[in-house]
């Protein structure tokens, strides 16, 4: 019994790495379409103050202008950490030829999936 809940608890937790790698790797290659299916009803972006919480397909639209608009070549992970109730959180930049963005992204994690709660992206000053 002890060798079933260790192999699932196992199974569990390796599914979250992948959801979380995916979810970098969405955000690395700028594929909006895969950042939204990590979203889930009540996901808000807030980029440089504008507050959106709109469907997949909106997200998707306004997640594009952000990346076509600002000419973003790159995406780097600065950190990465969790709290007790199950918030991750990843720090990141977006690099263009003459602006950096800072990006936080919220994830909470269940046992069966990842979802993104919040994204912010602000211009560094």
């Amino acid at each position: 019994m002890l060798k079933h809940l260790l192999i699932l608890f196992f199974i569990l937790f390796c599914k979250q790495i992948n959801d979380l790698e995916s979810i970098i790797e969405s955000f690395d290659i700028m594929n909006s379409d895969k950042i939204v299916n990590f979203f889930d009803n009540k996901t808000q972006l807030n980029i440089e103050g504008n507050l959106y919480q709109e469907n997949n397909y909106k997200s998707s639209l306004i997640l594009d202008n952000f990346f076509n608009d600002n000419d973003i070549s790159s995406f780097n992970i600065i950190h990465k950490g969790d709290s007790e109730d199950k918030l991750i959180y990843l720090l990141g930049e977006y690099l263009s030829s003459d602006k950096i963005y800072k990006i936080l992204i919220f994830v909470e994690g269940s046992d069966k999936e990842l979802k993104i709660k919040e994204i912010k992206i602000d211009r560094k000053q």
